[in-house]
C-alpha cells in the first residue's frame, strides 16, 4: 500500500495538533464534518489530472483511500465511515464523476506508520532533506519479497532505514560515480556500474542479469540510477530470464506499470537487453524464488 501514495489518497482523522506534529506526506487532516467534501474534490482534481494524486496511467485514476483514525474512536469512526461511505460512492461519486471508491483501507495507530516508515513522514521539525525524502516514490517491489527498483533518493540516508526495512542485502546501481555512503556500509553488497547517461553505454545485461538473480537466492536485491532508465532495463532482462516465454514487450509493460521511468528506454538499451531481433527468451521459472 505504501510503495506509491501516488494512487492512493490518505485522509487523517487525527487532530489537527497530532497532525501538524506528524503525518504521513501528502495525506490531508479531515474531520467527519469535511471528509466527504475534501474526498470529492480530491477525487475529482484526480479524474481532470489536476491533483497532487493524479496517475501517470491512463485510465488508472484514484479509486482507493486510506483512512487514518486516532486509536482512542478508531472503532466509532470505521463504523459510521463504511456506514456513509456507500451512499457517498452512489449519490455524489457515480453520478457527478461517474466513478466509485473501489477499495477502503483503515488504519488505527499512527504510532505504527510513523515507527514502521519514519522515512515516509513529516511535522513540525522536519527538516528540508526530510520533506525530500518522504517525497521520494517508496522502492517498488518488482519480484516479492526478492527484487526492488527505486531512485537515488531512496538510498540518501546514511543510515539506510529503507533499504534495511525490505532486507536488502545488495544494492546495484549505475552512475559515473560511486555513492561512498553506501559502499561503506557493512550490511550492503554494493555493485557499481561506471554509466554516463547522456552517453551509450556499453553494459554487459547478461552478467548483470545473472549477478542479480544470483544475489536474489540470498536476500533481496535494490537495484536503482539517476533516472531510472538504465535500472529499469536490468529489472526487464531480469524478468525475462525469470519468467517462462514472456516477451520483451511483456516485461517492460510489467515494469512500466512498476516503475513509470521505463518508458523512456530508448531503442539502442533494448539491444543490450535481447538479442538482436529475438522477441521471446525461454527458461524455466527459477523456483527457489518466492511466488
Amino acid at each position: 500500500m505504501f510503495q506509491d501514495l501516488r494512487h492512493i489518497i490518505v485522509l487523517d482523522f487525527r487532530t489537527p495538533s497530532d497532525f501538524a506534529a506528524s503525518h504521513l506526506r501528502k495525506s490531508v487532516n479531515v474531520s467527519l464534518e469535511n471528509y466527504q467534501q475534501v474526498l470529492v474534490s480530491l477525487l475529482a482534481g484526480a479524474k481532470d489530472k489536476q491533483s497532487a494524486y493524479k496517475s501517470h496511467y491512463e485510465g488508472d485514476h484514484i479509486k482507493r483511500v486510506l483512512f487514518i483514525l486516532p486509536s482512542a474512536s478508531a472503532k466509532q469512526l470505521e463504523t459510521q465511515l463504511n456506514t456513509e461511505l456507500p451512499e457517498l460512492n452512489e449519490v455524489f461519486l457515480v453520478k457527478a464523476l461517474d466513478d466509485r471508491i473501489h477499495k477502503a483501507y483503515f488504519h488505527k495507530d499512527y504510532s505504527e506508520i510513523e515507527k514502521t516508515y519514519p522515512f515516509l513522514c513529516v511535522g513540525k521539525g522536519s527538516s528540508e532533506k526530510d520533506y525530500v525524502r518522504a517525497e521520494a516514490r517508496y522502492p517498488s517491489e518488482i519480484k516479492k519479497g526478492s527484487l526492488f527498483m527505486g531512485n537515488m533518493i531512496n538510498v540518501l540516508d546514511r543510515d539506510g532505514s529503507q533499504l534495511a526495512y525490505l532486507g536488502i542485502k545488495t544494492v546495484v546501481y549505475f552512475g559515473p560515480k560511486k555513492f561512498e555512503h553506501l559502499e561503506a556500509n557493512t550490511g550492503l553488497t554494493c555493485h557499481h556500474v561506471e554509466a554516463n547517461e547522456v552517453e551509450k553505454p556499453d553494459i554487459d545485461m547478461d552478467v548483470l542479469s545473472q549477478l542479480v538473480i544470483t544475489e536474489m537466492k540470498k536476500a533481496p536485491v535494490f537495484v536503482f540510477d539517476i533516472s531510472g532508465i538504465l535500472s529499469a532495463a536490468l529489472c526487464v532482462k531480469v524478468m525475462l530470464e525469470t519468467n517462462r516465454a514472456w516477451s520483451k514487450e511483456i516485461a517492460t509493460a510489467f515494469i512500466i506499470n512498476k516503475r513509470y521511468e521505463a518508458k523512456d528506454m530508448p531503442a539502442w538499451l533494448y539491444q543490450q537487453i535481447t538479442l538482436p531481433g529475438q522477441k521471446k527468451l525461454r527458461s524455466t521459472p527459477l523456483e527457489y524464488l518466492p511466488q
